[in-house]
This record gives C-alpha cells, structure tokens and sequence, in this order.
C-alpha cells in the first residue's frame, strides 16, 4: 500500500491538510447556507480500477492479484511534529430524503497513484446516512472508487490548528464572493438573451 502522506511530502503540506480541506469545506458550504456541515475521522481506501472491479464482482480481497492496488488509511489519534495520523473529511447530512447524506473531500487526490492507474478525484458524492453509525460507504468515481468508514476515535481534526487558521473564513468568503458573482453574471447573460 502506499503511504498517503507521499503527495503531502513530495509538495511540502502538512501531513494533517486534510483537516485544512474538510474545515475549508465545512467554512464554504455553511456560508453557502448549507446547515450542520461536519468534519468526520474517517478510514479511507481508494481502489484502482481492478480492484473497484473485483469489490463489485464480489471476489474476496484476500484473492485478489498483486495489481488489484488499494491506496488508504486506517488512522490513529496519534499526533507528533509531522501531524496527525488520521484522515478526515466534510460531511452533510441528509436535507431531503433522510437517507441519502453527502461526503466533500477535497483533499482526496492525494490517494492517486498511476504507477498503480489509480487516480483519484476530488470528492463531492452522495453516501448512506449509514455513515454516521459507522457503515462503510462505497463510491464510485471514473475507472475506480472509495471506500470511506466513519471512525469515531478519531477526534485531532477538532481541536487541530490546521481547522482553525484564519484563511479559512477568509477562504470561505472568496468563494461565496466568486459563486454570487458568477450566478448574476450568468442571470444578467439569460435576461439580455
């Protein structure tokens, strides 16, 4: 398996930013005015398009080839000086029909691999609400997926620094700027036409 914190070295970012992404995530959505965002320890494991295909055909992981690749964490709450040892996300509760809840992960690229043509996209995606009682969620993306488990022990991303940093707010409310711009730009271009 290969270390998820490599992307993170290799460009010099903290090995915790995904408590950054999540946080920078929760700050957008809730400005946007979506309510009860949350910031969720998760285990994480993006599989290669083989292994998405042996998961969905029902083959067992133990039989798996050597090329059925699988990039993940399964953290702890251990925290040092190269940060925490978890892996978090955005999360947003069911508004509509009570089942179906959303994941927001920015930060999930850092999975990709394509020695192992594991590519790994950033992550906005329905999920159960099964999520928060610890189901595992399975995700489909392009030529591949993720598994993600809400894993309660881990709790760094709450009280972490990297949640709290001021660009954040400041972060949140660029966005929410650019995203009202672009929508009276795109209303003024409907009127004139």
């Amino acid at each position: 398996m290969w270390a998820a914190d490599t992307v993170a070295r290799r460009y010099g970012l903290p090995h915790d930013w995904c408590i950054t992404a999540a946080a920078l995530s929760r700050g957008v959505l809730t400005r946007l005015g979506i309510p009860r965002v949350r910031v969720l320890g998760v285990d994480f494991a993006a599989l290669s398009p083989l292994a998405w295909k042996l998961h969905c055909d029902g083959v067992l992981a133990s039989q798996w080839p050597d090329d059925a690749w699988i990039a993940g964490i399964r953290g702890t709450d251990h925290h040092d000086e190269t940060g925490w040892h978890g892996y978090s996300l955005a999360y947003i509760p069911s508004r509509v029909d009570g089942r179906t809840a959303w994941i927001v992960d920015p930060s999930a690229g850092q999975f990709s691999n394509p020695e192992h043509q594991l590519s790994v996209p950033p992550l906005f995606a329905p999920v159960p609400t099964g999520l928060l009682g610890g189901d595992t969620a399975f995700v489909p993306f392009h030529d591949g997926g993720v598994a993600v488990r809400r894993n309660p022990t881990l709790t760094h991303h709450m009280h972490s620094a990297a949640a709290a940093r001021p660009f954040i707010t400041l972060l949140a409310e660029r966005v929410q700027a650019l995203m009202l711009d672009s929508q009276q730009r795109e209303q003024t271009r409907a009127c004139e036409s």
